[in-house]
Protein backbone atom coordinates (compact mmCIF):
# COMPACT_ATOMS: atom_id res chain seq x y z
CA UNK A 1 0.00 0.00 0.00
CA UNK A 2 3.10 2.31 -0.67
CA UNK A 3 6.99 2.80 -0.30
CA UNK A 4 9.62 5.06 0.81
CA UNK A 5 12.75 5.31 -1.67
CA UNK A 6 15.56 4.87 -0.54
CA UNK A 7 14.70 3.07 2.46
CA UNK A 8 16.78 3.43 5.29
CA UNK A 9 15.51 0.22 6.47
CA UNK A 10 18.22 -1.83 4.63
CA UNK A 11 20.94 1.34 5.19
CA UNK A 12 24.06 -0.86 5.77
CA UNK A 13 22.55 -4.13 4.88
CA UNK A 14 23.03 -3.37 1.27
CA UNK A 15 25.70 -6.43 0.50
CA UNK A 16 24.44 -9.04 2.60
CA UNK A 17 20.78 -8.65 0.29
CA UNK A 18 22.93 -8.52 -2.68
CA UNK A 19 25.02 -11.77 -2.02
CA UNK A 20 22.65 -13.51 0.40
CA UNK A 21 19.28 -13.21 -1.02
CA UNK A 22 19.49 -11.65 -4.53
CA UNK A 23 22.96 -13.00 -5.78
CA UNK A 24 22.23 -16.81 -4.76
CA UNK A 25 18.94 -16.59 -6.77
CA UNK A 26 20.24 -15.77 -9.65
CA UNK A 27 23.59 -17.87 -9.41
CA UNK A 28 21.20 -21.19 -8.62
CA UNK A 29 19.41 -20.59 -11.83
CA UNK A 30 22.17 -19.60 -13.97
CA UNK A 31 23.61 -23.26 -12.18
CA UNK A 32 20.38 -24.84 -13.17
CA UNK A 33 20.38 -24.05 -16.77
CA UNK A 34 17.58 -21.22 -16.48
CA UNK A 35 19.76 -18.08 -16.49
CA UNK A 36 17.56 -15.16 -15.46
CA UNK A 37 17.23 -11.79 -17.14
CA UNK A 38 14.97 -8.48 -16.26
CA UNK A 39 13.65 -7.40 -13.21
CA UNK A 40 13.82 -9.60 -9.68
CA UNK A 41 12.03 -7.68 -7.20
CA UNK A 42 12.82 -8.90 -3.88
CA UNK A 43 10.14 -8.88 -0.83
CA UNK A 44 11.67 -9.17 2.53
CA UNK A 45 11.54 -7.91 5.78
CA UNK A 46 14.58 -7.02 8.61
CA UNK A 47 14.58 -9.61 11.73
CA UNK A 48 16.77 -9.22 14.69
CA UNK A 49 19.28 -6.66 12.29
CA UNK A 50 18.82 -9.45 9.40
CA UNK A 51 17.18 -8.97 6.35
CA UNK A 52 14.85 -12.43 5.80
CA UNK A 53 13.40 -12.96 2.66
CA UNK A 54 9.61 -13.35 2.25
CA UNK A 55 9.17 -13.48 -2.18
CA UNK A 56 10.62 -12.94 -5.12
CA UNK A 57 8.37 -11.21 -7.91
CA UNK A 58 10.04 -11.05 -12.24
CA UNK A 59 8.42 -7.47 -11.82
CA UNK A 60 7.94 -4.03 -10.54
CA UNK A 61 5.56 -3.82 -7.57
CA UNK A 62 3.32 -0.55 -8.84
CA UNK A 63 3.91 1.79 -5.12
CA UNK A 64 7.65 0.48 -5.51
CA UNK A 65 8.04 1.31 -9.37
CA UNK A 66 6.83 4.89 -8.97
CA UNK A 67 9.19 5.68 -6.08
CA UNK A 68 11.94 4.21 -7.78
CA UNK A 69 11.77 4.90 -11.32
CA UNK A 70 11.16 8.84 -11.58
CA UNK A 71 14.86 8.81 -9.97
CA UNK A 72 16.40 7.36 -12.47
CA UNK A 73 18.89 9.67 -14.33
CA UNK A 74 19.41 6.64 -16.98
CA UNK A 75 17.42 5.94 -19.83
CA UNK A 76 15.10 2.83 -18.54
CA UNK A 77 14.86 1.91 -22.14
CA UNK A 78 18.57 1.68 -22.30
CA UNK A 79 18.75 -0.21 -18.91
CA UNK A 80 16.56 -2.74 -20.42
CA UNK A 81 18.06 -3.21 -23.35
CA UNK A 82 21.44 -4.00 -21.65
CA UNK A 83 19.71 -6.14 -19.32
CA UNK A 84 18.00 -7.93 -22.35
CA UNK A 85 22.19 -8.13 -24.19
CA UNK A 86 23.60 -9.07 -21.27
CA UNK A 87 25.52 -5.51 -21.03
CA UNK A 88 23.78 -3.73 -17.92
CA UNK A 89 27.21 -4.46 -15.88
CA UNK A 90 28.15 -1.95 -18.02
CA UNK A 91 25.89 0.39 -17.56
CA UNK A 92 26.30 3.53 -14.90
CA UNK A 93 23.15 3.72 -13.95
CA UNK A 94 22.11 7.46 -12.52
CA UNK A 95 19.73 8.23 -9.26
CA UNK A 96 18.95 11.46 -8.10
CA UNK A 97 19.42 12.39 -4.86
CA UNK A 98 15.77 12.95 -3.62
CA UNK A 99 13.42 11.30 -1.70
CA UNK A 100 9.75 9.68 -2.96
CA UNK A 101 7.25 8.43 -0.56
CA UNK A 102 4.12 6.34 -2.46
CA UNK A 103 0.82 6.33 -0.69
CA UNK A 104 -1.72 4.23 -2.19
CA UNK A 105 -5.27 5.46 -2.44
CA UNK A 106 -8.16 2.39 -2.40
CA UNK A 107 -11.70 1.46 -2.31
CA UNK A 108 -12.68 1.10 1.14
CA UNK A 109 -12.89 -2.62 1.94
CA UNK A 110 -10.32 -3.58 -0.49
CA UNK A 111 -8.39 -6.54 -0.89
CA UNK A 112 -11.61 -8.02 0.02
CA UNK A 113 -15.14 -6.49 -0.77
CA UNK A 114 -15.33 -3.05 -2.44
CA UNK A 115 -18.18 -3.68 -4.82
CA UNK A 116 -19.77 -1.11 -3.24
CA UNK A 117 -17.66 1.62 -4.05
CA UNK A 118 -17.36 1.22 -7.97
CA UNK A 119 -19.12 4.08 -9.49
CA UNK A 120 -18.47 6.38 -6.75
CA UNK A 121 -17.40 9.92 -7.51
CA UNK A 122 -13.39 10.59 -6.53
CA UNK A 123 -13.15 14.50 -5.47
CA UNK A 124 -9.92 16.40 -4.60
CA UNK A 125 -7.43 14.77 -7.14
CA UNK A 126 -7.68 18.24 -9.06
CA UNK A 127 -5.75 20.24 -6.36
CA UNK A 128 -3.76 16.93 -5.39
CA UNK A 129 -2.27 17.02 -8.65
CA UNK A 130 -1.79 20.83 -8.41
CA UNK A 131 0.50 20.22 -5.51
CA UNK A 132 3.90 21.26 -5.49
CA UNK A 133 6.41 18.19 -4.85
CA UNK A 134 3.72 15.88 -6.11
CA UNK A 135 3.21 13.13 -8.73
CA UNK A 136 0.05 11.85 -9.13
CA UNK A 137 -0.42 8.02 -10.85
CA UNK A 138 -3.95 6.75 -11.85
CA UNK A 139 -4.96 2.97 -11.35
CA UNK A 140 -8.70 1.62 -10.81
CA UNK A 141 -10.54 5.13 -11.86
CA UNK A 142 -12.88 5.62 -14.73
CA UNK A 143 -13.26 9.55 -16.18
CA UNK A 144 -16.43 10.80 -17.32
CA UNK A 145 -17.28 13.95 -18.50
CA UNK A 146 -13.99 15.20 -16.66
CA UNK A 147 -15.02 14.10 -13.69
CA UNK A 148 -13.15 10.55 -11.38
CA UNK A 149 -15.16 8.11 -10.66
CA UNK A 150 -13.60 4.61 -8.81
CA UNK A 151 -13.77 1.72 -10.63
CA UNK A 152 -11.24 -0.82 -9.49
CA UNK A 153 -9.55 -1.76 -5.50
CA UNK A 154 -6.10 0.03 -5.97
CA UNK A 155 -7.35 3.71 -7.49
CA UNK A 156 -4.47 6.08 -7.41
CA UNK A 157 -0.88 6.61 -6.01
CA UNK A 158 0.26 9.82 -4.86
CA UNK A 159 4.01 10.48 -4.52
CA UNK A 160 5.78 12.98 -2.39
CA UNK A 161 9.19 14.31 -3.82
CA UNK A 162 11.36 16.01 -1.15
CA UNK A 163 15.01 15.78 0.42
CA UNK A 164 14.22 13.66 3.00
CA UNK A 165 11.80 10.94 3.99
CA UNK A 166 10.03 13.13 6.48
CA UNK A 167 9.91 16.26 3.67
CA UNK A 168 8.39 13.73 1.05
CA UNK A 169 6.14 12.30 3.47
CA UNK A 170 4.68 15.44 4.44
CA UNK A 171 4.05 16.24 1.11
CA UNK A 172 2.21 13.03 0.16
CA UNK A 173 -0.10 13.30 3.35
CA UNK A 174 -0.70 16.71 2.22
CA UNK A 175 -2.19 15.99 -1.13
CA UNK A 176 -3.82 12.86 -0.32
CA UNK A 177 -5.67 15.14 2.74
CA UNK A 178 -7.64 16.46 -0.53
CA UNK A 179 -8.86 13.91 -1.37
CA UNK A 180 -12.06 11.71 -0.59
CA UNK A 181 -14.74 9.44 -2.11
CA UNK A 182 -17.97 10.21 -1.44
CA UNK A 183 -19.79 8.07 1.37
CA UNK A 184 -16.56 7.98 2.78
CA UNK A 185 -14.86 5.42 0.91
CA UNK A 186 -11.34 6.41 0.63
CA UNK A 187 -8.69 4.10 1.94
CA UNK A 188 -5.19 4.48 2.95
CA UNK A 189 -2.61 3.73 5.04
CA UNK A 190 -1.49 7.15 7.26
CA UNK A 191 1.56 5.25 8.21
CA UNK A 192 3.77 4.78 5.01
CA UNK A 193 7.33 5.35 5.84
CA UNK A 194 6.97 6.69 9.20
CA UNK A 195 9.79 4.53 10.44
CA UNK A 196 11.69 5.49 7.89
CA UNK A 197 11.07 9.21 9.15
CA UNK A 198 11.83 8.13 13.18
CA UNK A 199 15.00 6.86 11.80
CA UNK A 200 16.31 9.88 10.13
CA UNK A 201 15.91 11.40 13.28
CA UNK A 202 17.91 8.79 15.31
CA UNK A 203 15.36 7.29 16.88
CA UNK A 204 15.33 3.80 15.54
CA UNK A 205 16.72 1.91 18.53
CA UNK A 206 13.18 2.26 19.86
CA UNK A 207 11.26 -0.18 17.04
Amino acid sequence: MGAVCPALVTKGLEREIEENLIGKAINGMQEEGNPFKGILYLGGIVVEGKPVNIEYNARWGDPEGQAVLPGLGTDYFDLVMACVQGRLGEMPIRQDDKTRVCIVGSSRGYPRDYSQVKGKRIFGLEQAMKTDGVKVYGAGIKIEDGKFYANGGRLFSIVGVGNNVRDARQKALAAMAYIHIEGNNLHYRPDIGWRDAQRELGLAAKF
